[in-house]
């Protein structure tokens, strides 16, 4: 009675910390990531003609678009569901651990985890579909859990199924559950007999969501995305390999262990070292002392494991596989549970030491931090242009503002990433023009190109100078057009121009046809624009800060003019 009572306690103190931490960051958290952008486009359109489910996550963006429109359209009301996942996994947190540990004062350790970490915080603060595809994770094993202790019966594993292609469709490869819950109820738990109730769950989901979105799903062009992101963010050294890029040679990808090591997990509580010892004690304790695993244990390694090596050669990053860390952390303290000095661990002292470790590396986190939130550049130009801005006026954004237009998916597309940027409806929307917005006009002349500022009523114009002076790569079937735009004519054409592109490979990787470019340097593109202007005031954004400086000079940053 005394232990749950001091738990509870902890519980609660721990649970009013992270979330007033969490509101923080909530609350001054702006958009900043092309992958929001997109969400933002595909949740608000996710009923109408223009939906997009490339990506097929509609539970993910139905639930967007749901608290969009009964709160009203903004960047808070998308993500406030963030805030009812966070709080409904870390409850689930909790069931799960009181049902998998003997001493509940334990539980306490897998939830400063969660609760705390910088990087599950962040994607909590983030417009994603993490934090719902996360909790399908824990209501997973929940699930799992509780047909373990009493599998009689076809209702849970029937839920079980409804609840895989739920998160499946907020996060793809969560369809992997399916799979390894398969193989677990039939190799571990032998009921062979109410696996069918499974796949019905499985289908009786399925089924209306194909029905509700068949006109917009193109099996193909699903397939072809999976395969074109599986290419795109395979480890490096396979993809390279795979290019001969960057002279690699064949079997060089077996020295990847290094690189996705360091890439695969984030910095909180040590987990890199943990994992190694977690892995080590299990293949110990399994294959050498040949000691009985209870089948938690069993799952919750089975689960880590397949993911470990998904995202360790195919997604690498720890944004994806930071949730699993929070397993680890369980698997570790289950391991500590069993040892041969369990006595001395039921001790109350030594929870107490190992949550007083945790909030050391919280206040690290803190003192380093690690809690901040990103810079939104978007937002600080959003809000200073409001200040001049009237309703028909237009801002173009140069292809040489790679922090603003994301790079290199911008020369190969239509639009960098649906309306990514200040083009977000979250800031100006359609009042936004590009550079392919200019060359996609019809019915124009070569003086539309020369003017095309007073032409589209362009009040606003965004431009951003690298450190290192990078060329910009443009299509050849647009020479002509840009030759226009940048008032050259046909002499100098070629000294701004160039043809060579041999030093960039790497572009292979992303379905370019090097042939079918040109380079131009970023600072000569901007200045021949420049050129041409009346400026009437000049803004530069630089070391997180942006302010008004007297004239262009040519310095690093992202600039803005006001015409």
């Amino acid at each position: 009675m005394k232990q749950k009572y001091i738990t509870n306690i902890f519980i609660l103190l721990i649970l009013i910390i992270s979330s007033f931490l969490l509101l923080y960051k909530f609350n001054n958290q702006n958009i900043v990531g092309i992958d929001e952008f997109k969400y933002i486009d595909w949740s608000i359109n996710i009923f109408s003609e223009k939906a997009v489910l490339n990506y097929f996550r509609p539970v993910f963006y139905i639930i967007s678009n749901l608290s969009s429109n009964l709160f009203g359209f903004s960047f808070i009301s998308l993500k406030l569901p963030n805030i009812l996942f966070f709080l409904l996994s870390a409850l689930l947190i909790i069931t799960i651990n009181k049902r998998y540990f003997k001493n509940e004062y334990f539980l306490l350790i897998p939830l400063i985890f969660f609760l705390f970490n910088p990087s599950i915080l962040k994607e909590h603060t983030v417009l994603s579909p993490f934090s719902i595809s996360n909790f399908f994770i824990l209501l997973n094993v929940f699930l799992i859990f509780l047909i373990i202790e009493n599998s009689k019966g076809g209702k849970k594993f029937f839920i079980l199924g409804i609840v895989n292609i739920l998160g499946s469709f907020c996060r793809e490869e969560l369809i992997l559950l399916c799979f390894l819950n398969v193989f677990f109820l039939l190799i571990f738990l032998n009921k062979k007999y109410l696996i069918k109730y499974y796949f019905f769950g499985l289908i009786f989901t399925i089924i209306p969501f194909l029905i509700l979105f068949s006109e917009f799903i193109e099996i193909k062009k699903i397939i072809s995305i999976a395969l074109n992101v599986v290419d795109k963010e395979i480890s490096g050294p396979i993809r390279n390999t795979y290019y001969k890029i960057d002279h690699q040679e064949y079997l060089d990808f077996l020295f990847i262990l290094p690189e996705n090591l360091s890439r695969l997990f984030s910095e909180f509580f040590l987990i890199k070292e943990l994992f190694i010892f977690i892995f080590l004690y299990y293949i110990y304790s399994i294959f050498f002392r040949k000691r009985n695993v209870d089948l938690k244990t069993k799952y919750l390694l089975i689960l880590i494991l397949s993911y470990l090596l998904f995202y360790f050669y195919i997604r690498v990053g720890s944004r994806l596989f930071i949730f699993y860390e929070f397993f680890f952390i369980t698997l570790l303290i289950k391991g500590l549970e069993e040892l041969e000095i369990r006595k001395f661990l039921n001790n109350f002292k030594i929870c107490i030491i190992i949550i007083f470790l945790s909030f050391i590396q919280i206040y690290f986190n803190f003192k380093n931090d690690e809690y901040k939130n990103h810079m939104s550049v978007n937002k600080i130009l959003y809000d200073e242009i409001l200040k001049e801005y009237k309703i028909n006026d237009r801002i173009f954004i140069s292809p040489t503002s790679n922090s603003l237009i994301h790079s290199p998916l911008k020369y190969f597309d239509g639009k960098p990433s649906e309306n990514f940027s200040l083009a977000s409806k979250i800031f100006f929307g359609e009042n936004v023009l590009l550079i392919n917005d200019i060359l996609k006009s019809e019915n124009v002349d070569e003086e539309y190109f020369k003017d095309f500022i007073t032409t589209l009523n362009i009040k606003f114009f965004v431009f951003q100078i690298d450190a290192h002076d990078s060329y910009l790569i443009l299509k050849k079937e647009n020479a002509e057009k840009f030759k226009n735009i940048l008032n050259l004519n046909s002499n100098n054409k070629e000294e701004f121009f160039n043809y060579d592109l041999s030093k960039y490979s790497y572009l292979k990787k992303y379905g370019a046809d090097l042939n079918d470019y040109f380079l131009i340097k970023s600072k000569a593109f901007n200045n021949l624009l420049l050129s041409n202007l009346q400026v009437k005031k000049i803004f530069l954004f630089k070391k997180n800060i942006l302010k008004e400086i007297k004239g262009y000079n040519e310095e690093p940053g992202i600039y803005l003019l006001f015409l």
